[in-house]
């Protein structure tokens, strides 16, 4: 391993034990011409145009800042002139920076005092997090901290996780290292580097390479095969079927059948493709798994459980679906290489993608399948082969194509379908010629289309596919590959018997499920009039007779209701009587219990009731609130509890009366407050101690008294011994 020395800026190499504690610089490439290079740090050329000198030394300036003596940069420790060296940094780059005592992550992108906790923020928008190397620099660190263009510290991994897990979508304990990453799925993995791109398209699999501990040679110019070549080399190392879910879209549903026979291979051509499966995980499997893959002969082989949801579809299930949802599976979609035949080989069509599968879609029997790995090119597939038929018979008779089904697609898309063509020869009576390409032909009656044996084709029996000739009594026919002599007419009147049989049948059985609900029914009546039956008469007579109990209790309640109210009627005429409280409250009725408690002046009554939620402006039919009710009463603990819970001091009865008001009336200065009582209603009264207090707090002398009511009826409230009212400073 070369690293600079942060003292001299010079290279020096090292060897496995030997290798000091070490910086590590993780970074976006700029102009290449800016970036000091392998050759410019050998010819002590440091001082450089743009970005890559204050790299440099501002990544030496932080090692010796944490008292390293030694740092790694990869523009300059690598020599790419040598294939060998390349091999060796790219397949040990991710236990490099795993080794490093620190890594800087550089972005050069980020000006300082940007929030990086803001979503809209530069660091939120730094191509430091679309660049393909440095998920591997993210992941791999064991301490990891953030500079922004000034090489001013943005903070460190752990810091920031919540941030960087939302532009990643990488979850944090991978992030940071709290499980091993090898517990993610392959698809879950393939899914962070997504939306990340590498200048040369060879890198977009190399940097995977420490993310899925797997070693390559590296061979720039083979293009997409670099990524083939990585995921065959992690289906060696893992039965992990997450590697199949590429083009996974959770919102799709099951595509209809299609005659599309092309195949999409059996490997993603991008880590693009995975976009969808950041939530894959595997499965535990119930019994011992087969997860193994073998790839020989163009074929991938694998033990997985088929699903038919509909004629024609076919989804291999994967031991793998979405983390927060494992009643569902991933399907793949697969097809028969032969359209009937009885072999185990498949192809995964183009055009159609996994789809998220009930698990109980699922047989729990798993069978060995073949996929074709191949992906087909359709332009390719169109043209690049040609097929005959060999006609035995009279060279004057002519064969003439007269039908193609599907209909030829007229884009531009050229596409291989698995296409039935007939052919005819003149002549009434005599029966067409139907061929499937590369596969069968046979005879069919001229009124039969192509589109209803199209429809059924796959119902016919296997045995229909396994002659060597066909013939129409005139001519012979025959396909260089696969050969039948059958007539299709025939065929498809058996397949149409057997589909009113099949309907019969389950006429029949929805009959008997009918049939056998209605027992079940007569059944359960039958027991319900059993059981009534045991009921009478004794229990009915038991019934009858709890239900007179309850309701004599009813009625002893209700007396006893009637009992307590007459009772509290008696004693509130006699406390009335007695002088104990005020003549108002003879009128009042429907009082709450804090009403009574209030008026009364029980203060711990009052208190638990307020604490129990009790309304402390509850108005009984006189509008009179618990506050009116203890000021009158002269009750001086009560209105202060009243009073700290904010009843109101201003609430009005139905005869305009106040709570202080009414205090004051009474003599009680008590419970008096500042100016809100009327001063002439307290002198009226006599009340020397409550005039006292309120000329004591600036009552003025000649307040206005707004009679609103007559003097009769004032006289209900005031004696008339007592009413020395000066009447010239009244308003009427």
């Amino acid at each position: 391993m070369r690293l600079i020395n942060v003292e001299t800026l010079k290279l020096e190499e090292f060897f496995d034990d030997k290798i000091p504690p070490y910086a590590i610089l993780s970074h976006t490439w700029g102009d290449p011409g800016e970036e000091v290079t392998f050759s410019d740090i050998e010819a002590e050329i440091i001082e450089k145009p743009g970005n890559g000198t204050m790299k440099l030394k501002g990544c030496c300036n932080q090692a010796k800042d944490d008292n390293l003596g030694y740092a790694w940069i990869d523009t300059c420790c690598i020599n790419k002139d040598s294939s060998r060296e390349l091999d060796e940094a790219i397949n040990s780059m991710f236990q490099w920076y795993r080794k490093a005592s620190i890594c800087y992550a550089y972005l050069s992108d980020v000006p300082p005092g940007d929030n990086s906790w803001d979503s809209g923020s530069k660091f939120f928008a730094s191509r430091w997090f679309l660049r393909g190397w440095t998920l591997q620099e993210l992941l791999a660190p064991k301490k990891l901290c953030f500079y922004d263009q000034t090489w001013k510290s943005i903070g460190r991994k752990e810091d920031i996780s919540n941030e960087i897990e939302t532009i990643t979508g990488i979850p944090q304990q991978f992030l940071l290292g709290w499980e091993d990453l090898r517990k993610a799925s392959v698809a879950q993995r393939m899914s962070w580097d997504a939306k990340r791109k590498t200048t040369r398209k060879e890198d977009i699999a190399y940097c995977l390479l420490g993310i899925f501990d797997v070693a390559m040679s590296m061979i720039y110019g083979e293009g997409d095969r670099a990524l083939s070549r990585l995921q065959q080399e992690i289906m060696k190392n893992t039965g992990d079927h997450s590697i199949l879910a590429w083009g996974l879209n959770a919102a799709e549903s099951i595509p209809s059948k299609s005659t599309d026979v092309v195949s999409a291979g059996i490997l993603a051509t991008a880590p693009a493709d995975f976009a969808n499966c950041g939530p894959i995980v595997l499965r535990k499997q119930d019994a011992t798994p087969v997860d193994t893959f073998d790839i020989s002969g163009g074929h991938l082989r694998v033990h997985i459980s088929l699903h038919t949801p509909s004629a024609g579809e076919i989804y291999g299930l994967l031991n793998c679906g979405p983390e927060h949802n494992t009643e569902q599976v991933v399907g793949i979609p697969l097809r028969k290489v032969v359209s009937g035949d009885l072999s185990d080989k498949y192809l995964r069509p183009q055009g159609h993608y996994p789809v998220l599968l009930s698990k109980t879609a699922s047989t729990g029997l798993t069978k060995a399948i073949h996929i074709r790995m191949e992906r087909q090119n359709r332009a390719q597939e169109a043209t690049s082969r040609r097929y005959w038929l060999r006609i035995n018979g009279h060279q004057k008779i002519n064969l003439k194509l007269s039908g193609v089904h599907p209909p030829a697609n007229d884009s531009d898309e050229i596409i291989t379908r698995q296409y039935l063509t007939r052919f005819y020869t003149p002549g009434e009576g005599s029966r067409d010629f139907v061929a499937q390409a590369r596969c069968h032909i046979m005879t069919l009656s001229r009124d039969t289309t192509l589109e209803a044996l199209s429809q059924k084709l796959i119902y016919m029996r296997p045995e229909a596919f396994g002659k060597q000739t066909a013939s129409n009594d005139s001519v012979n026919v025959k396909e260089p590959v696969f050969i039948t002599t059958v007539d299709a007419t025939l065929e498809l009147q058996q397949v149409d018997l057997k589909f009113e049989f099949l309907r019969i049948l389950q006429e029949e059985d929805q009959r008997d499920e009918k049939m056998a609900a209605l027992d079940s029914m007569r059944d359960r009546l039958a027991v319900v009039e059993e059981n009534l039956r045991k009921l009478m008469p004794q229990q009915v007579d038991q019934l009858k007779k709890r239900h007179y109990e309850a309701m004599q209790r009813q009625h002893k309640l209700s007396e006893r209701g009637s009992e307590i109210q007459r009772r509290l009627d008696e004693v509130i005429k006699t406390r009335l009587d007695a002088g104990q409280i005020g003549r108002s409250l003879k009128d009042l009725s429907r009082m709450t219990p804090l009403s009574w408690a209030a008026a009364y002046g029980h203060e711990a009554v009052a208190k638990l009731l307020l604490e129990k939620g009790a309304d402390v402006e509850a108005k009984t039919n006189d509008d009179w609130t618990p506050l009116r009710g203890a000021a009158t009463s002269g009750h001086e603990a009560v209105v202060k509890l009243l009073l700290e819970r904010g009843a109101d001091v201003e609430a009005k009865d139905n005869n305009g009366w106040t709570p202080l008001r009414g205090a004051a009336y009474n003599g009680h200065e008590a419970v008096e407050n500042n100016g809100w009582t009327p001063l002439r209603v307290a002198a009226a009264n006599e009340h020397e101690a409550v005039v006292k207090l309120l000329l004591e707090r600036g009552a003025g002398l000649h307040a206005a008294c707004i009679l609103r009511y007559p003097i009769p009826l004032l006289s209900y409230y005031i004696p008339s011994n007592e009413l020395r009212l000066d009447l010239s400073y009244c308003l009427v």
